[in-house]
């Protein structure tokens, strides 16, 4: 399915759409990443053409996002009054320039390698001086990495949530490649096949223990499964060994679902689904989790729910399930229209039919197991199994669903990529078949196979241990 484009987007369903994302440099100054300034503006004047059909949406930018690159940026110009005071001056120019409403904050993550100890209190200055020039005209939100690790390390709570009309809670990418067995990434719930607090209701109670309040709170809810390949196909449970791949579009998901390629297993205490066929295995979201999580979310009083990204979801109803299936889901549930976390509506049954040998990448052809770039679009990949291309990606469009206490509704969308795993780098010689680390980055490192080398992720919060070759908690790592 192709990238969206700003005239797909339902403003009915949308009080803010926020572009992602432009960049920084460590003197406050602005630029653009990925998409050229020609395409960012005309994305964010197509975004401003929407509001002819609602008045009342707001139109956003968001700055920063998942990139490395910027770890070091975000350090030294928060570090600075003058940088931060120019940052917060070129914001402001920016929002008045292309008649804006306001500015997402995405900096991941401030002591991310646990080096910059003071990164937590200039991340509270810098919001305040964006707070500060913007004043009440503008909104200003941030998004947070989840977990009480990624917490204490990096957030004062109370302060930024005090700064901010809203706080986006990044509730998923928790589980992944570099843990060495399988896991959803957004469960709601703990279990005992998983006792860890690598789900949303840990994360949430996180932050409330801190007094924080709860209206500003948004839930994020992911539209793309988080991929394995199992060690052993017939070993196919949570917590089966299995090596990371990558992440699966839900509108590749659910058209897998519906031609019977996949197993479908419903996790009952952790309230999401997974999938798998032979060595492939997929923990992601359908209508029946977003249901308990918007329950949830309800339950709870918090803001609402946000959704990363609205590329992946099945905004063409490819599925039959109609336009946008999670996000009207979630929006019907909240606003009170129907949604029980008893009897939620089902949309994807349980699958018996054996799996296909349908190659959903069509013309692509293996040259053996693994992963591969697809030379027709650098923000997808082949993942290879068994002769088998499945079609993955690498990219990224996020919408919020935000309530505030009374639950009046609000919807909060983000558009934009991130890049999670790069299918293949021909600069890196491997130097023979394995696990290599990158020279240039900590959290990623290079999967070398038949002379091949694939930059593969640790995730956000991790690096690679040579010593292990595995990820591991920067603390253990010599880097």
């Amino acid at each position: 399915m192709a990238e969206i484009s700003a005239n797909q987007i339902n403003p009915s369903i949308c009080t803010h759409v926020i572009y992602s994302f432009i960049g920084l440099d460590s003197n406050g100054g602005l630029n653009y990443l990925w998409r050229s300034e020609g395409q960012s503006i005309g994305f964010i004047n197509g975004m401003n053409n929407l509001k002819a059909q609602n008045p009342n949406l707001k139109t956003i930018v968001a700055v920063g996002g998942g990139n490395d690159g910027l770890v070091p940026v975000w350090s030294q110009m928060a570090a600075n009054p003058n940088s931060r005071s120019n940052f917060a001056s070129n914001i402001l120019s920016f929002l008045r320039k292309h008649n804006l409403d306001g500015v997402d904050i995405d900096w991941e993550y401030p002591n991310m390698y646990e080096n910059s100890p003071h990164d937590k209190n200039n991340f509270v200055l810098l919001l305040q001086a964006l707070k500060n020039a913007l004043g009440s005209s503008y909104s200003l939100s941030v998004a947070i990495g989840a977990g009480n690790w990624r917490t204490g390390l990096s957030y004062d709570v109370k302060s930024i949530f005090n700064a901010c009309s809203f706080v986006n809670l990044m509730t998923y990418d928790m589980h992944g490649g570099w843990e060495g067995k399988t896991g959803h990434h957004s469960a709601l719930h703990r279990s005992s096949l998983d006792p860890t607090d690598a789900n949303v209701e840990d994360a949430v109670n996180v932050l409330l223990r801190e007094g924080i309040d709860r209206s500003k709170l948004i839930v994020g809810i992911p539209t793309y499964g988080g991929s394995f390949n199992l060690v052993n196909a017939n070993n196919n449970g949570i917590g089966a060994p299995a090596t990371g791949a990558g992440i699966v579009k839900y509108n590749q998901i659910c058209q897998r679902i519906r031609s019977g390629q996949f197993n479908y297993r419903w996790e009952s205490t952790q309230k999401v689904p997974y999938v798998f066929s032979g060595n492939e295995w997929i923990g992601f979201d359908d209508v029946k989790s977003v249901t308990e999580k918007a329950n949830f979310i309800k339950n709870t009083n918090l803001g609402g729910a946000m959704f990363w990204d609205l590329d992946n979801e099945d905004f063409g109803n490819s599925c039959g399930g109609g336009s946008y299936p999670l996000i009207s889901t979630v929006y019907n549930v909240i606003r009170g229209n129907s949604g029980s976390s008893t009897n939620p509506p089902v949309t994807n049954p349980p699958m018996t039919n054996p799996p296909t040998t349908k190659n959903p990448g069509n013309s692509f052809f293996c040259p053996g197991d693994g992963i591969f770039a697809n030379p027709n679009d650098c923000r997808t990949f082949y993942n290879c199994a068994s002769g088998t291309a499945h079609l993955m990606s690498c990219g990224a469009v996020k919408l919020i669903d935000y309530t505030t206490n009374n639950m009046k509704l609000t919807h909060i969308l983000f558009i934009g990529f991130v890049l999670l795993i790069s299918s293949q780098v021909n600069a890196f010689v491997c130097p023979g078949d394995g696990i290599f680390a990158n020279p240039n980055c900590c959290r990623t490192f290079y999967n070398c196979g038949h002379g091949r080398a694939h930059l593969m992720s640790c995730g956000p919060s991790l690096y690679l241990n040579q010593v292990t070759k595995a990820c591991d908690w920067p603390r253990n790592v010599r880097c």
